[in-house]
Parts: structure tokens; C-alpha cells; sequence
């Protein structure tokens, strides 16, 4: 009769299948994360490395700046395509002043789409890494937050909507590189005809100028404009009707401090939905060819009268109020 011969304890291999140390596959485990908010994930990335792989493999993230504070982390998910940050009620923190976003932001390669609302310290020097960025929007309460030039906006060429709010050092020089461009928001700019003539391919154009250096000649190429906002703040711009006449896309239009439109070219743009007007003498004449509007501002425009707002019977939201 043979013997059994049986193996010392100590050299049994382990099975980790067993009920008692059962590992899920990390496909399974993606699936569960999958139902999770976002905030618990970034948490979970923190557990250990196997956690953080897991979480890498998500390809969007959204966070509030109070769990910025494990900037560290950004480091490690590179696969990040998609990341917001945005501030959050009472934070009082040091990741905005040891300029942690920087550091974490410029290691996320991979990033097409980087939305910062007032959090953190952004510079050239990880902006320019950014080079697949084709939606990037940026604002702080404050102009000197920011520390973006043309040597970073430059190399973004992807770029189809761009967001910069108030900031003063991007010009011509990179503004007309971006070509692919659709989407446009800079506030207090010093662009020019030059840059502006480059962009015929933008559908969306907010810019708030403080010199007369945006005129009809760029204003009248862009054909493609079906939303149009633009501010003059010295009240004196030379943009006239010339150039808004021949916008026939628009279905947008907030216009300020434009003396020289007249009805003559708003009462063609009938494509129009959303019109707010501030410090224009516009008439009844042209209003009542706006039958398509669904939200109207004149702010207090006493030339406006019962006869043309009567025409307007698709109006949901109406304000004569002054600002």
C-alpha cells in the first residue's frame, strides 16, 4: 500500500480565490467604481496603487477645490482627457498659494479639455505642455492670478473654444495661430484687425475692447457667427453697420456702446433670438422685423413702443430695465 505523502504546511501555496481572500478582476472592479460620483473615486484613488490604476482608467474628472488639496495625485493619472476645478464655498487653502496647480496641471498631457474657475496658479509653463487642449477656459476673480501669454496660447493650436476671461497678455501674435477656433471668449483684449480676420471659422464671439482697433474690415469676415457679444468700453467703437449687415447667421446679439448701428442693419439679421442692446438708439422699425426673438434686453430704450413689441409674440423673457 502507498503511502500519502503530505506537503509541510508552510510550502502550500496560497489561494487568494478562496471565499476568504476573493479579488475581483479589475474589470469588475471598474464596473462598480463606474456608479460611483466622482468625488468618492478620487478618494478611492488614494487607498493604494491598485486603486489609483483602477481610477486612472476613467477618462473624465471633476472636482471641487477641496479635494485639490492631494495635488500629488494628478500625477498619476495621466490618462485624464477631460478636467475640471473649480472652487468651492469657504476654502481657505494653501494649494492656491504653493502653486500646486502648476505643478499637478502640467503633467496631465492627454488633457483636450481643462476648465479652472478661480483656483490655483496656471502659467506658460504648464499651459504650453497642453498641446491636445481643444476647450480650455480659465477665469480667477482677479487679472494678475494669471500668468498666460502668447509663448503658451501659441502652441495650443487645436483649439476650438477658448476662455479666458480677463487677462491681458494674450495678442495677435498667438490669437492668430488659432485657426480652428469656434468658440471665443477674452475680455479687456488688445486684439487688432489682424488677429480677428484669421478666425473665419468661429461661430461664437464674446470680446469687450478698450481701443478702436477691432473694425468692420475683420467684423465683416466673419460669416459663420451665429453668436455675437461685444462690449466698446470707451463708448466710441467704428464697428458700424456695415459689417453687422452682412452677419445674416447671427441668433445672438448683446451689443454695448455701438453708436454707429442702426436699424438699417439689425432689422436684417432676422434670424435673431436673444437681442440685448445697451446705450443704442434702436427703433421700432427694426424690432418689429426680429420675429424670431425669444428673449429680449433694451434696457430702458424709451424708444421702443406698444406697436413693435406687439409683433414679438414668441418673447419668453422680456427686461427694459437699465444696468
Amino acid at each position: 500500500m502507498k503511502r500519502r505523502i503530505s506537503r509541510p504546511h508552510s510550502h502550500r501555496k496560497k489561494d487568494y480565490r478562496s471565499s476568504k481572500s476573493f479579488i475581483l478582476p479589475s474589470e469588475l472592479w471598474q464596473h462598480i467604481l463606474s456608479y460611483l460620483p466622482t468625488k468618492p473615486r478620487f478618494y478611492i484613488a488614494s487607498v493604494s496603487q491598485q486603486f489609483c490604476h483602477l481610477v486612472c482608467c476613467v477618462s473624465e474628472l471633476d472636482l471641487p477645490n477641496s479635494a485639490c488639496a492631494v495635488a500629488s495625485l494628478f500625477s498619476r493619472l495621466t490618462n485624464l482627457t477631460s478636467l475640471r476645478l473649480s472652487e468651492s464655498n469657504d476654502f481657505s487653502n494653501s494649494f492656491l498659494e504653493d502653486k500646486k496647480t502648476d505643478r499637478a496641471i502640467s503633467c496631465l498631457t492627454n488633457l483636450t479639455s481643462l476648465h479652472l474657475e478661480h483656483v490655483g496658479t496656471i502659467s506658460d509653463a504648464s499651459v504650453s505642455l497642453l498641446t491636445k487642449l481643444s476647450t480650455f477656459k480659465c477665469h480667477h476673480a482677479t487679472p494678475e492670478w494669471k500668468t498666460i501669454t502668447d509663448s503658451s496660447v501659441s502652441l495650443l493650436t487645436n483649439l476650438t473654444a477658448l476662455d479666458l476671461g480677463y487677462v491681458y497678455d494674450v495678442t495677435d501674435l498667438s490669437a492668430s495661430l488659432l485657426t480652428k477656433m469656434r468658440t471665443l471668449n477674452l475680455e479687456a483684449m488688445f486684439l487688432t484687425d489682424y488677429s480677428v480676420s484669421q478666425l473665419t471659422n468661429i461661430t461664437a464671439l464674446n470680446l469687450t475692447t478698450m481701443e478702436d482697433i477691432i473694425t468692420d474690415d475683420s467684423i465683416s469676415l466673419l460669416t459663420n457667427i451665429t453668436d455675437f457679444r461685444m462690449k466698446d468700453d470707451d463708448e466710441c467703437s467704428p464697428i458700424t453697420d456695415r459689417s453687422l449687415s452682412l452677419l445674416t447667421n447671427i441668433t445672438v446679439l448683446h451689443i454695448s456702446f455701438f453708436e454707429e448701428i442702426t436699424d438699417a442693419s439689425v432689422s436684417l439679421l432676422t434670424n435673431i433670438t436673444d437681442l440685448k442692446v445697451e446705450c443704442y438708439n434702436m427703433t421700432y422699425a427694426s424690432i418689429s422685423c426680429l420675429t424670431n426673438i425669444t428673449r429680449l434686453n433694451l434696457c430702458c430704450d424709451e424708444s421702443i413702443t406698444d406697436e413693435s413689441l406687439s409683433l414679438l409674440t414668441n418673447i419668453t423673457h422680456l427686461d427694459l430695465s437699465y444696468e
